[in-house]
């Protein structure tokens, strides 16, 4: 019998983990641990090869907690995704970002100066990081990372596309107001701001999907 249909289902695994999550690092080591929630979380149907890279490091410096590569016809996407706290609020009584979530923030400007200023550097990094055992797809794949199309990840001439997120906190600790300010932060700041509740709506499709399947 299949190791993973003798576990518990996805959805009761993750909501177990942020139950029993002070801070960021148990949560962490599931995700990792089931790459496929963190993906498609914020990747759309599609593409070609994708890839789940957790502790991506950018530069020398800096660093993030997964980093998700998806190719297409026409380049690649690119996620960075920071992990804070489960139980962590978004924003204060006043409305005014949490600490947590200023770091956060203050992170991603730093990745995205990084970005700006350093691009051929970190697609080679980026290339490099993109090793088979990340990939999501189960045929063998290239050691270069290329779209069905060509598109080489290395080649500056790529078009690439760059993603920044945020996982933090729990739905129902977010009223009505705070959470006009979550969804409002990607217009203003081209930053996606979620709950770990997005995790567990990708957890309970995943298991619809694997009750189908076994029916």
């Amino acid at each position: 019998m299949n190791k993973r249909k003798e576990m518990a289902s996805f959805t009761e695994e993750i909501l177990k983990s942020l139950d029993d999550s002070e801070g960021e690092r148990l949560i962490a080591r599931f995700l990792k641990s089931n790459p496929d929630l963190v993906f498609w979380a914020f990747i759309n149907l599609g593409g070609h090869t994708h890839y789940v890279v957790p502790d991506f490091g950018i530069g020398k410096a800096l660093f993030c907690d997964f980093l998700l590569l998806q190719s297409f016809s026409g380049g690649w996407n690119v996620h960075f995704i920071e992990l804070e706290p489960v139980r962590d609020p978004l924003y204060n009584k006043d409305r005014t970002p949490s600490r947590r979530l200023r770091i956060a923030q203050k992170q991603i400007a730093d990745w995205r100066r990084y970005v700006a200023t350093n691009e051929a550097s970190l697609r080679n990094q980026l290339a490099d990081a993109a090793k088979p055992k990340y990939c999501l797809q189960s045929k063998e794949i290239s050691e270069e990372p290329a779209s069905f199309s060509g598109h080489r990840l290395r080649d500056i001439y790529t078009y690439v596309d760059y993603h920044y997120h945020i996982i933090i906190g729990r739905r129902s600790d977010l009223s009505d107001d705070k959470n006009f300010y979550r969804s409002s932060s990607y217009e203003h700041d081209a930053i996606d701001i979620v709950s770990y509740d997005r995790l567990v709506e990708v957890a309970k499709r995943l298991d619809n999907i694997r009750s189908k399947k076994q029916t």
